[in-house]
């Protein structure tokens, strides 16, 4: 076997994709309204014109995130235009009174080289998917080109401290 070199994108050439992500993280002291008080919840607001949709993540103190009464939301999605606020004010609008926000836009990295070729496996920069979706996904078939089989998470709890055999 070759020897196997894992990645990260600072440290190799990428190519950049046209579009980037915005994270809009909101900290209230309320839940979301419209969610029956929940404390945590997680918001999908489909976007057909744009092509990306809205993420909206939600926890609170039941999840060990916040302070007793307090709650953060994370609104994400693919941006591509030069008014990335703008594209994801439809989701902001749905929390209610935000106590502090912080707005934040990234581009989103590929790697451009074949690990089949090179041995370097490289991940992507971390998409707008607030529930990791594609995060989960790249690491299962970076996973598989690696061992040459797929992630087994079938694991019994009662041998987590067992040697592998």
């Amino acid at each position: 076997l070759s020897p196997v070199c894992l990645g990260s994108l600072r440290r190799r050439p990428v190519s950049t994709q046209s579009t980037w992500v915005a994270q809009w993280l909101c900290i209230m002291n309320h839940p979301v309204p419209g969610t029956g008080d929940a404390n945590s919840c997680q918001i999908i607001l489909p976007m057909a014109a744009k092509n990306s949709d809205i993420y909206i993540s939600v926890q609170s103190n039941a999840l060990s995130v916040t302070p007793k009464g307090m709650y953060t939301a994370m609104i994400s999605s693919n941006v591509y235009t030069s008014k990335p606020k703008d594209e994801l004010l439809v989701a902001y609008k749905l929390l209610g009174p935000v106590l502090k926000d912080f707005f934040f836009v990234s581009d989103l990295y590929m790697p451009s080289n074949d690990p089949r070729a090179d041995n370097v496996y490289i991940p992507s920069s971390m998409n707008a998917t607030t529930h990791f979706e594609g995060a989960t996904r790249e690491v299962e078939i970076l996973y598989k080109m690696i061992t040459g089989k797929p992630v087994d998470l079938s694991a019994n709890t009662k041998d987590i401290d067992k040697e592998d055999e």
